[in-house]
């Protein structure tokens, strides 16, 4: 008869120790889904801010490829005309 109830509180005891185990492994899950999703609205923002970047970074090209490069080949050709010219003169 001991030895019944002994392996009846033995029963229990695992039994308990099983749920218990079980409850922390969702926690541990749970946890883990969350991290996972705030890294994932972390890189979303991420990307948000490299693609405003990327947007005004081709914007800021394409003012110098209008602007300031047709001005310095312009300077340029002058500043090379006028050592033409003063190579002439020599």
């Amino acid at each position: 008869m001991a030895t019944t109830v002994i392996l009846v509180v033995m029963c229990l005891v695992v039994g308990a120790l099983e749920l218990y185990a079980g409850k922390q492994s969702k926690d541990q899950a749970r946890a883990f889904v969350r991290r996972i999703e705030e890294l994932g609205d972390q890189v979303s923002k991420q990307n948000n801010v490299l693609v405003t970047v990327g947007e005004q970074l081709t914007a800021e090209l394409s003012r110098v490829k209008q602007d300031t490069l047709p001005a310095l080949d312009r300077r340029l050709r002058s500043q090379s005309d006028q050592v033409e010219e003063l190579a002439g003169l020599g």
